[in-house]
């Protein structure tokens, strides 16, 4: 795994959540590159301000090894959002590994009809009514590609999880190709 593409929203998006991110993926020799549902400055919380990498609708799947999802500050701020569908739907098509991080969650459940568990804090379990989501009470929960978290403190160990996950299935297929 090499580059990762991390979606904030253009206002209010998680500012913790984003340090933290930034620091698990250089921490494990990731490449960052951020896109956002608009193309100019993204606004998160205490005022971080963020300037995309990538235009939204430049995005290629191919180029990048998965997509992190990074919510607003607030849960209920979280509505379905076109761009975000659009960007689902290219790295679900080609099978690329989603990571969904706090209120991201309720992004992801919110802009695509995509079923299945989803790790939720007990203020965002109410969010996902009359999505394809089910909540589950744990910090970490996998559902097929997508990877999601319910707190800061989760963030590096599933980073950390998904890279090893990746380099066994590539050391794998090496050892197959022989």
């Amino acid at each position: 795994m090499k580059n990762i593409l991390l979606y904030i929203p253009n206002n209010n998006f998680d500012r913790t959540a984003f340090l933290t991110v930034r620091k698990s993926l250089n921490r494990h020799g990731l490449n960052l590159f951020i896109v956002s549902d608009s193309n100019n400055i993204a606004t998160g919380s205490g005022g971080l301000k963020i300037q995309p990498d990538v235009n939204y609708f430049n995005v290629n799947p191919l180029n990048f090894d998965g997509l992190i999802i990074l919510g607003n500050e607030k849960a209920e701020n979280s509505n379905h959002n076109s761009i975000l569908e659009t960007l689902i739907k290219k790295f679900v098509s080609n099978e690329k590994i989603i990571l969904t991080i706090k209120s991201g969650s309720v992004l992801l459940a919110k802009s695509t009809s995509l079923k299945g568990k989803i790790a939720s804090s007990e203020i965002c379990k109410p969010l996902f009514v009359k999505t394809g989501f089910t909540p589950v009470d744990s910090d970490i929960v996998v559902s097929g590609n997508i990877y999601s978290v319910r707190n800061d403190g989760s963030i590096d160990d599933t980073i950390r999880m998904i890279t090893s996950k990746k380099d066994k299935v590539q050391s794998k297929k090496l050892m197959n190709c022989c």
